[in-house]
């Protein structure tokens, strides 16, 4: 029997929605990537490694996830 995330009170987490949402936040298109600042790369990982480390129960999503 497969189970929801739902139902199993899972969280799904898209990494590359996270990744669009702060760079438009930054007003950066993801459409230019490459010239989005390194810092700002680091910054919305660091985000996501803090949280696949504090939280349980979440697909990670993502094309290098």
């Amino acid at each position: 029997m497969h189970n929801s995330l739902e139902e199993l009170n899972w969280k799904h987490v898209d990494i590359g929605k996270e990744f669009r949402r702060t760079a438009k936040l930054k007003e950066f298109k993801i459409e230019d990537f490459g010239s989005i600042p390194n810092p700002l790369l680091r910054q919305i990982d660091s985000k996501i490694e803090h949280h696949f480390e504090t939280e349980t129960d979440i697909i990670w999503d993502g094309r290098l996830a």
